[in-house]
């Protein structure tokens, strides 16, 4: 961008190939990326790019990476304010708001390693504060950021429907959608948003880590048919994960704001039993959602889900791999299924 180019124009190969960028720390950089990243456009949405941005004006790696790293935190102590203040609105102990910016993963990932499921994060805080004061147009505002950094939190808007009713339901989808539409506008032009989705897609459909279900399935269909029949058991979970998603933002009673946060915590688990790739760092947004709620699995999945990180170096020794993503899935499995599904008819045979 510093350059006069749009990111979603041009790939990495043909940055450098062509010779539109002569840096050698970029081709450097260049160098140690990943020969399907070299060969694609970024997906990463508007509001990522201008983080990008304006922690490189300097020619110095190790300066840019310390910028990205103030900015990062700015944007948590914004996350902080504004969490603190939806404490004080809900009268919650604050203790949820200690160790939550205390945790490993988001000390390690969010911070530490730079993923921006933080800042996503720290722009939902504010969306929660103004959903609960009512003020659609500004939690439209911080909710058309935080997707804008990752893509994620769109469907947020399932489960806001049931809590705030059809008209202020439909406010907020207009105004999110307006912010989204006029943030957009910076770097998508002409046609290159096709480029942005054929990276979104990609990565959906090539990438597989830390997966269960999904890596499972694909197996099975390999020893059942002779192929990987991924184009096939891919939509069919993706499937099972959208019908499970709407049924739990839309049908039942009592949605309250810790019922709908609870229905967040549900949905967000079983998309990513069910997803192809399970970065430690995705389980934040559903842990923070965890805090409000009784469950206390997602806190049992943030620890258990370090034993991935062998994956990172070992990707060869698949027997071992294997192993510890099945000790990390049985576990969150069975606590996931006592306190969602057993809790919940022991509770109810209780009452009848």
């Amino acid at each position: 961008m510093h350059y006069g180019l749009n990111p979603y124009d041009f790939t990495p190969e043909y940055i450098l190939e062509n010779h539109k960028i002569k840096d050698n720390n970029l081709k450097e950089l260049y160098i140690f990326l990943d020969p399907l990243s070299k060969k694609n456009y970024s997906c990463y949405p508007i509001i990522s790019q201008f983080y990008f941005y304006i922690s490189t004006f300097s020619t110095n790696i190790f300066f840019n990476l310390v910028c990205l790293k103030i900015f990062l935190l700015s944007t948590i102590i914004l996350g902080i304010y504004f969490l603190n203040k939806i404490l004080l609105l809900l009268n919650k102990s604050k203790q949820i708001f200690f160790w939550f910016f205390l945790h490993p993963l988001l000390i390690i990932e969010g911070i530490q390693n730079v993923h921006f499921e933080s800042i996503m994060l720290s722009f939902l805080m504010p969306f929660l504060y103004y959903l609960l004061k009512k003020k659609w147009l500004l939690a439209s505002l911080f909710l058309s950021l935080a997707i804008q950094i990752k893509l994620i939190p769109i469907l947020l808007l399932f489960f806001v429907l049931r809590f705030i009713g059809i008209w202020n339901w439909l406010k907020i989808n207009v105004f999110t959608f307006a912010f989204i539409s006029i943030i957009s506008l910076f770097l998508i032009q002409n046609n290159n948003y096709l480029n942005f989705l054929s990276s979104v897609f990609l990565y959906f459909n090539n990438f597989e880590f830390n997966s269960f279900i999904f890596h499972w399935t694909i197996n099975y269909s390999e020893w059942r048919y002779g192929y990987n029949r991924v184009l096939t058991f891919g939509p069919f979970l993706a499937r099972i994960s959208a019908t499970h998603i709407i049924i739990l933002a839309w049908y039942g009673t009592d949605f309250t704001f810790e019922k709908m946060c609870s229905r967040i915590v549900v949905a967000f688990s079983i998309y990513y039993f069910l997803s192809s790739t399970v970065h430690p760092w995705y389980l934040l947004l559903p842990l923070f959602f965890s805090k409000f709620t009784s469950y206390t699995y997602m806190q049992i999945w943030s620890f258990l889900v370090f034993l991935s990180y062998y994956s990172y170096e070992n990707q060869h020794n698949d027997f071992l791999l294997r192993f510890l993503h099945t000790i990390e899935y049985f576990v969150v499995f069975f606590f996931f299924v006592t306190e969602v599904i057993f809790k919940k008819k022991l509770l109810k045979s209780k009452i009848m």
